[in-house]
């Protein structure tokens, strides 16, 4: 049983002794040997059994607290796996190759771990390595850290390393070789040196007496090894530092026979020709043949100064000196240049000073020495101050500007530019490019200095005023060729030039003029130069008047302006303006003919800048071209005062007096005045009756009565320009006014005297107990209260009067009654807004502003067959009573106990939301829209004070007229009404008065929304949702119900009727003109009036159609004017043309038959004479002769002309037919029949004569009658 219990106890014993092996690494379980375990358990004297699981937690027990006091052993690392103490470098440079001996001192810190030691040397080649302690390794870096730890890598992975494992002192020795660039004339190598703290440098170049150059070293020093023809350089460098050394080897000479070198040169210069320098630039490129060249020699003319030698190679700078009149210089080179064509190429760069007054100078000849032959090109150019042209050309042919080498084209500056993707060809003038193929050569450049040339424009305003005159100008420059610093003005005597606006000015100088008594010499300097182009020099000042500006009378100015100096051309347009009380009258006849007036508008289109201030009117304009002598007469008086006068007066009848307040809104333009005059009934002549206002404006009052006329002149405190208000009120009294009782009252006419014109507003207040009616109005027109004034509307007046002239009367005839006491509840403002869908849906949302102190409910119908959706009372979500239909309208009951409660006699908000379900929107249609009625006990209805509306509408639809009694406010001017305004005829609506009407009701409607609520809570209530972008209709009307029906047509349906119209117009006047029913003026006149009636008294609805058959009208007219003046242009001419050839061929054809007729009444008088002979009795011989006259007579109707285009055949009656004449007649025919030769001939000839022209009338009219003559004075017997 002892045994049993020490078993347990040696256990925990053993553990609690390998508790620190147990707190590297604690086992799960301890093993013990069985056999071994009564010599353990004896050995501790006996033992306690526990349970195992106790047993564990107390070795955990155990094992915590020893690991939690164990000390840490571990020694602490170094700060770093090594230290690079130094290094030494010492090699020798051979030609290609430099070999160097390197010593690493390292001292190692870290002892349980291999450690790598960067130590550079970069690209070397490692030939040995040996150690003091045989335990280092060298290699690649990049290799020796593939299985080192990142965190202990080095941060540069080229190079060689070194190995090491242990701590301590190890010193390491390198032999390496660096590889030797080599280029003309230099010799270079490069070593990369380790992080060492100190690094010693030692390298032996060949040759003495060089020049070497050691970069990233701390310092250097040079040693000549002159025995041995070496140079030994020292270097010391810092940390991580690359060292490389430059050093320029002596030239080699050339082994075997010597050849002289053979060259040819082609150069290039460029000579730049600079406002007192002149600089060249020559590139020249040598082809060596035979053998390499080392010298090269060049000479240029004297007076020219070497800036620069470059070139490849160059040992030292060469230094000219002079030989045969020119300047030589000799390029040597570290080692000769190779055969080859453009072996070698030399850039020069010379510069020379040119003295004051060189207008010309010679392109400077640089020639090189020793060559076998040299051509070149040539390129001059001047900067943008001088101006070249080539002179004196010899040697050499010019070539176009496109041949110039790109080389030339830089150093001249002569290169295309970039703006964007666009390329754009040089700025500026071209190079002058020559071209030589040998020398001697020469050329001359004639120079001259650019001159800027500059014209102007002035733009000047000339303000009058009394006592001075203001001149602001704006100046525009155009400079050319090249830019200016400075500009000179001739400005007016006594100039008080204002603070300059342009940023560029910098000074400005102002002296007399020696050349012009009454002017002065403005010189303005600039900060910098003004670069070719435009700019604005802005100008203001003024000048004092000779003479201030009388009361009365003219006086002549002459205008100052500004003048242009050394300007090419200069152009100006003046402005003239004045000070609105003066008048300026322009002279044209002292001003010249130099000055053309302008009109104001268009001197704005010529871009003038000004504009007239304050008080100020521009007037006059006038434009010249260069001249000194202009100058710009005027004549200069004041004005005469004018006062307009608008006269706003307040009635406001009480009951027991009417308050008549007027103010009296003065304008005084022009002229200040000093006093104002008012005419007023003599009953008003007392300050008692009359009370005069106007702070810190009138200064005194008088007052003269003339018969029943009472003048007041009211004196101001100096004179007022400008607008003013003077207040007046006065009393009439109503004693003893009793209810039931009636007074006339007639109001003052006040009237406003020596005013340029007067109007007048008069509006009408009045207590609740009067009712008022004009008795007698004059000269008066009523207006709709909205068209007033906004002071007076803002009094609610009941009525509005407004008078344009004097004298005017209004008399009010008062009645007094005893109301009853106002219902104790009032809906002051009911709004709806009502949204129509293309279902025909209506939705409403009712606003109302109640105000109660009576009733316990507000009873409100709805219109028929709406559907009640929510109630807000006061903010508070609230259920509602239905109650009985009345006359189909729906009726529910509002609780408004709690409300009134607590707001009392404020008025509070009340919201309804309804729905109405309609038939669909069709084509065309009428939508009636019914509003809320309020009834109460009886017949009553709760008053309602003011009502509007927000109507929104579908789209899509042509609303054509809506039918209501409420006020529109939006805008539905009619045909009429705008022909009237086009006409200018008044139409007594005030478009900007029914905007403010509009202002208004929106104004009402917003306080109507945003009343304060109380409360808040209850259900939720449904809030209308407004359309977006749709501009409501909106009526407002001062009493409820309103009337509103809508009369609408889909557009296709209305632009198809509009169409119809507008053809049927058309289509029936063309018709009736084809079958020439009725003439076009008629036509067109008698549509155009009954379209125009149509669209005046036919309604709204009607309107477009008749406007489209007006339309038609006017067009079809202006069609038959068109056609008319085409048929006059065309047919109508071609007609009379016909009718004129017609009537002088009828002409013709009736002379011919008048000549036929006398030609045959001359062949019958031989035959009438011989009868005539016979014996005979005298009486009836003379009978016989009778019918010869009336044969002539005849002969004379025949003549008469027949109407245009007809020739009667028929007989007359006068003209015997051929069965009715004589048998004389009849043997006169065939005797004329039968007639010589000699009488045909003479018969042809008069027809031929009288076909011939109608201008020959005359003439043959005078041959026939001379020829009848000489017929009767021949003897009968002859005939």
């Amino acid at each position: 049983m002892k045994r049993r219990q020490r078993l347990p106890l040696l256990l925990a014993i053993a553990t609690l002794l390998s508790a620190p092996a147990l707190a590297q690494e604690t086992p799960e379980r301890v093993y013990v040997p069985i056999e071994e375990f009564d010599q353990i358990f004896d050995a501790e004297k006996g033992g306690v059994f526990v349970p195992y699981a106790d047993l564990r937690r107390l070795i955990e027990r155990a094992n915590r607290g020893k690991a939690t006091k164990q000390p840490d052993a571990r020694p602490e690392p170094p700060p770093a796996d090594y230290v690079l103490v130094g290094a030494s470098f010492r090699g020798e440079a051979g030609e290609r190759v430099a070999r160097f001996s390197a010593t690493f001192d390292v001292e190692v810190l870290r002892d349980d771990a291999w450690v790598v030691v960067p130590i550079g040397l970069g690209k070397a080649s490692l030939e040995s390595i040996s150690a003091t302690s045989g335990k280092a390794v060298v290699g690649p870096l990049s290799q020796l850290v593939q299985h080192v730890p990142a965190d202990r890598r080095p941060a540069s992975l080229t190079g060689y390393g070194i190995v090491v494992k242990g701590a301590g002192r190890v010193r390491t020795t390198a032999s390496f070789a660096v590889p030797v660039s080599s280029k003309p004339g230099e010799s270079s190598f490069g070593l990369d040196l380790p992080r060492a703290a100190l690094t010693q440098f030692r390298v032996r170049l060949p040759q003495s007496g060089i020049k070497v150059a050691v970069e990233n070293a701390l310092a250097t020093e040079e040693q000549v090894l002159s025995a041995e023809d070496r140079t030994e350089v020292r270097a010391y460098f810092g940390n991580a530092a690359t060292a490389r050394v430059k050093w320029n080897p002596k030239p080699k000479e050339v082994e075997g026979a010597k050849l002289e070198p053979m060259l040819f040169a082609h150069t290039e210069t460029s000579l730049l020709l600079q406002e007192g320098v002149l600089k060249a630039a020559s590139r020249i490129r040598y082809d060596i043949l035979q053998a390499p060249c080392g010298e090269f020699r060049v000479r240029f003319p004297q007076g020219y100064r070497l800036l620069s030698a470059q070139g490849q190679n160059i040992s030292q700078h060469p230094q000219p000196r002079a030989v045969d009149g020119e300047q030589e210089i000799v390029i040597r080179l570290h080692e000769k240049a190779d055969k080859g064509e453009g072996a070698y190429e030399l850039l020069l760069r010379l510069e020379r000073n040119l003295g004051d007054g060189v207008d010309a100078v010679a392109f400077p000849r640089i020639r090189t020495v020793g060559t076998e032959r040299e051509d070149g090109v040539l390129a001059a150019r001047a900067s943008e101050f001088v101006d070249m042209d080539p002179r004196g050309v010899r040697g050499m042919a010019q070539i176009d500007v496109k041949q110039l080498p790109q080389r030339l084209a830089k150093d001249l500056s002569w290169l295309p530019r970039r703006r964007g993707k666009r390329t754009l060809p040089p700025a500026g003038r071209p190079p002058q490019v020559f071209r030589y193929l040998r020398q001697p050569w020469s050329l001359e450049l004639q120079t001259r200095p650019i001159v800027a040339e500059v014209k102007g424009k002035v733009f000047s305003l000339a303000t009058v005023r009394d006592d001075e005159v203001e001149l602001r100008s704006q100046i525009v420059y155009e400079v050319r060729k090249r830019g200016i610093f400075s500009v000179r003005l001739r400005v007016p005597r006594g100039f008080n030039l204002m603070p300059w606006t342009d940023d560029f000015v910098k000074d400005h100088q102002l002296s007399d003029d020696p050349e012009d008594e009454g002017s002065s010499l403005l010189e303005v300097e600039f900060l910098s130069q003004r670069p070719e182009g435009s700019f604005r020099l802005h100008l203001a000042g003024s000048v004092e008047r000779a003479e201030k500006q009388p009361e009365t009378g003219e006086v002549p100015l002459v205008l100052p302006r500004v003048d242009l100096l050394d300007v090419q051309e200069e152009k100006g347009f003046l402005g003239v303006a004045g000070q609105t009380h003066l008048k300026l009258t322009y002279d044209k006849d002292d001003s010249g003919k130099k000055l053309l007036p302008l009109a104001v508008r268009r001197l704005f289109q010529q871009g003038f800048p000004y504009r007239a201030g304050a008080g100020e009117e521009l007037t006059f304009g006038l434009k010249y071209s260069w001249d000194n002598d202009v100058a710009a007469h005027f004549n200069v008086k004041k004005k005469e005062s004018k006062l307009t006068a608008k006269v706003e007066t307040l009635v406001d009848a009480q009951e027991d007096l009417v308050k008549v307040k007027s103010a009296i809104r003065c304008k005084v333009e022009h002229a200040g005045v000093e006093q104002v005059r008012l005419s007023l009934p003599a009953n008003l002549a007392n300050e008692k009756d009359i009370k005069f206002e106007g702070p810190g404006l009138i200064k005194d009052k008088q007052v003269k009565v003339e018969g029943d006329k009472a003048t007041w002149t009211i004196a101001l405190q100096g004179k007022r320009l400008g607008e003013f208000v003077i207040r007046c009120e006065y009393d009439i009294k109503l004693e003893d006014f009793q209810a039931g009782q009636q007074r006339s009252v007639e109001l003052a006419e006040l009237s406003v005297l020596d005013c340029f014109s007067e109007t007048g507003d008069i509006a009408l207040k009045k207590h609740e107990n009067l009712v008022i009616s004009e008795s007698q109005m004059v000269s008066l027109e009523k207006r709709d209260k909205q068209d007033l004034p906004q002071a007076l509307r803002q009094q609610d007046p009941i009525h509005a009067y407004r008078y344009v002239s004097h004298p005017h009367t209004l008399a009010l005839a008062l009645t007094k009654y005893d109301f009853q006491a106002p219902l104790g509840i009032l809906v002051k403002h009911l709004h709806l807004d009502e949204v129509v869908g293309h279902d025909g849906m209506l939705k409403v949302e009712a606003w109302l502003a109640v105000q109660n102190n009576a009733e316990q409910f507000l009873t409100v119908l709805l219109p028929p067959g709406a559907v009640m959706k929510g109630l807000n009372v006061d903010g508070l979500n609230e259920d509602w009573s239905e109650g009985t239909p009345v006359d189909g309208r729906p009726s529910l009951q509002v609780h408004l106990g709690e409300v009134t409660k607590t707001r009392k006699q404020d008025p509070f908000l009340v919201r309804l939301r309804y729905d109405l379900q309609a038939q669909e929107l069709g084509r065309a249609g009428t939508r009636e829209l019914s509003g809320l009625r309020f009834p109460l006990a009886g017949d009553k209805q709760v008053p309602v004070a003011r009502l509007t509306r927000n109507l929104y509408l579908p789209e899509g639809y042509a609303y054509l007229e809506f039918d209501t009694d409420a006020t529109k406010h939006f805008d539905e001017t009619s045909l009429w009404e705008s022909l009237k305004e086009a006409l200018g005829v008044r139409t007594g609506r005030d478009r900007y008065q029914r905007r403010q009407a509009q202002g208004f009701a929106r104004q009402q409607i917003s306080a109507l929304r945003a009343l304060p609520v109380h409360r808040s809570g209850g259900g939720i209530y449904p809030n209308l949702e407004i359309p977006q972008g749709r501009q409501p209709y909106l009526f407002e009307k001062l009493a409820n119900p309103s009337r509103l029906s809508v009369r609408y047509t889909t557009w296709p349906v209305f632009f198809l009727l509009d169409v119809l119209v507008f053809l049927g117009v058309v289509v029936l006047g063309v018709a009736l003109d084809l079958r020439s029913w009725v003439k076009p003026v008629v036509y067109v006149s008698v549509a155009g009036a009954l379209s125009l009636l149509g669209a005046v008294f036919m309604g709204r609805a009607l309107e477009p159609y008749f406007a489209s058959g007006l339309v038609g009208a006017a067009g079809l007219g202006g069609f038959f004017l068109l056609r008319g003046m085409w048929r006059e242009l065309t047919v109508g001419r071609h007609q009379r043309r016909l009718s004129e050839l017609a009537e002088e061929a009828a002409v013709a054809r009736a002379r011919a038959e008048a000549a036929q007729q006398e030609a045959q009444a001359r062949t019958s008088q031989p035959a009438r004479a011989a009868i005539a002979a016979e014996p005979t009795p005298s009486a009836p011989a003379a009978k016989k002769t009778a019918p010869a006259s009336a044969e002539d007579e005849a002969a004379a109707e025949r003549i008469k002309l027949a109407p245009s285009g007809e020739t009667s055949t028929e007989p007359s009656e006068e003209t015997p037919t051929e069965s009715q004449a004589e048998p004389g007649a009849a043997e006169a025919e065939d005797s004329s029949e039968s007639s010589s030769p000699e009488a045909e001939a003479e018969e042809s000839s008069e027809a031929k004569e009288s076909e011939s022209s109608p201008a020959d009338e005359a003439k043959s009219d005078e041959a026939k009658s001379d020829d009848q003559a000489k017929s009767d004075d021949q003897p009968k017997g002859e005939a």
